[in-house]
């Protein structure tokens, strides 16, 4: 397995992901995996991360979102 760096990463961004994590039970490191295996899933799985992407971006905070 490798490991990755993001540097210079926003807090707000890296705020708002472990929210997103805690609402599924994931810890922050698993939730960007799981965001990134999206990435390489079908289609609709792309689409689903547009939304993601709206609520990582600030969006509303609904289910629709997350």
């Amino acid at each position: 397995m490798s490991n990755i760096t993001i540097q210079n990463f926003d807090d707000d961004l890296k705020n708002r992901l472990q929210k997103r994590a805690e609402y599924y039970g994931r810890s922050l490191e698993e939730e960007a995996k799981e965001i990134l295996r999206a990435f390489g899933s079908p289609l609709s799985s792309v689409i689903n991360i547009s939304n993601q992407k709206s609520y990582l971006k600030g969006g509303h905070e609904s289910s629709q979102n997350l």
